[in-house]
């Protein structure tokens, strides 16, 4: 059984973002003064390198505010649509330039505003991939550089957007169900934009407070994109343990059977939670078979550019060993770090990129070619950001191969990968069998 849907009217919903955030406030008022002071420095450091970033654009002759960069159609519609709204949701699909959209519109305000005095501009998103790729698009217009004051975050718990004119969310579907977001968009009394490239889930009480929110939707359709994207091809594997299925059953009534006791919602969703748990584990993560089709996948394309998702960091670590020169991305090895190797994936010097979540929104790397999908699950959204990572153009790229597996070793598994492939059948992806077999 599904998450079980939030009740109330989206009035509630927000009272309860902005006590979720007054809640969030007074935890950082009790941290020791040391800690709020090193938090604090490392932000203002930040802030920091960014202004100083902007102001060396500022004093640069241009002969025009807005660029001549050859946009789209589909691009400059959406940003005249949502550049005309207060508030509004533009639903762009991944790989249809939504960094370059949101700067654009962002261009036709602040040229349109005509005024001397800056306009304060907040942007929210995710990551720090979202949010370098959000600051290099905006780079591209001088106008924003010298008319705006830009206040970014990835941290939504201390975000404080009272005085912004104008508050734009990266990634807005988290909006829908993650309070600290809820909060943090709530704080913004001036105009607020959401951009997202999956934006419904299942619960609908959510997805109607993230349309009261935005009050408006701009859908760009995957067919206006064109050849902006590579045709894809998805391949599926079987090769899974199928002996698996009654060690999984035994692990999850196992644990089920402890922690009912102090379960007070409805039995059958914590069992479902319990039973996908144990099915990562056991299914995905100690599968053997399934591990090794993986690392052969993978070892079949040593000549192309090859993404690897996991879902956990550890799992990643132990594909790492078994494929020669791969490297793994994750958001505990730090910001540094992750960007040089996601730097050398794009520049070809790293050949195979394996990575968990941190890759699902945010990163842009047409050189992908091929992705191994070993992370397995169902949401809808995830599955469509996860393969759109190797559908963007590239030279020499006539079509994109994605890898998934069946998950015939338990009927939740195979019922999500069923998911999956009805997922990519919507896109227009192909779908067919692969020949891999081992014993």
């Amino acid at each position: 059984m599904g998450q079980a849907k939030r009740r109330g009217n989206s009035d509630q919903r927000i009272e309860q973002a902005k006590s979720e955030q007054l809640r969030q406030r007074e935890a950082w008022d009790a941290l020791p003064e040391e800690e709020r002071q090193r938090v604090t420095r490392r932000t203002n450091q930040g802030i920091e390198k960014i202004r100083r970033r902007f102001n060396a654009l500022s004093t640069q002759k241009h002969k025009t505010q807005i660029p001549v960069i050859e946009f789209r159609q589909y691009q400059s519609d959406a940003a005249e649509w949502i550049s005309r709204r207060r508030r509004g949701m533009v639903i762009s699909p991944a790989g249809s330039g939504k960094t370059l959209i949101l700067a654009m519109a962002i261009a036709k305000v602040l040229e349109r505003r005509g005024t001397d005095t800056k306009a304060r501009i907040g942007r929210m998103c995710g990551t720090r991939e979202q949010h370098d790729q959000g600051i290099a698009a905006l780079e591209a217009f001088p106008i924003i550089a010298e008319r705006a004051e830009w206040r970014v975050t990835c941290d939504p718990v201390r975000a404080d957007f009272s005085d912004c004119d104008l508050l734009v969310v990266d990634e807005c579907a988290h909006c829908r169900s993650a309070p600290t977001w809820q909060a943090a968009a709530a704080t913004c009394p001036g105009a607020l934009w959401g951009m997202t490239a999956t934006p419904w889930g299942e619960d609908e009480d959510e997805n109607a407070f993230l349309l009261k929110l935005f009050e408006q939707v701009y859908e760009i359709d995957r067919a206006e994109i064109g050849d902006k994207l590579t045709p894809a091809i998805v391949r599926i594997v079987d090769a899974s343990d199928q002996f698996i299925e009654a060690e999984i059953e035994r692990l999850t009534m196992k644990t089920y059977s402890w922690r009912r006791k102090y379960w007070k919602g409805d039995p059958q969703e914590l069992l479902g939670q319990i039973r996908w748990l144990e099915c990562t584990r056991r299914g995905i993560v100690a599968n053997e078979t399934r591990n090794r089709a993986a690392v052969e996948l993978a070892q079949r394309h040593a000549g192309d550019s090859v993404l690897v998702l996991v879902p956990q960091i550890e799992h990643g670590y132990e594909l790492q060993k078994r494929i020669p020169g791969a490297e793994m991305a994750h958001s505990k090895i730090g910001k540094k770090k992750r960007a040089q190797l996601i730097e050398d994936f794009r520049s070809g010097k790293i050949a195979c990129l394996i990575a968990s979540s941190i890759l699902d929104e945010g990163f842009d790397a047409p050189i992908a070619g091929v992705l191994i999908l070993v992370s397995g699950g169902k949401a809808e959204g995830r599955t469509i950001q996860r393969a759109g990572r190797v559908c963007r153009k590239f030279a020499g790229k006539e079509h994109a191969i994605i890898y998934d597996f069946v998950d015939r070793f338990h009927p939740l598994a195979t019922k999500h990968a069923a998911k999956r492939q009805d997922i990519f059948r919507s896109l227009g992806y192909r779908i067919e069998a692969d020949d891999y077999f081992t014993l």
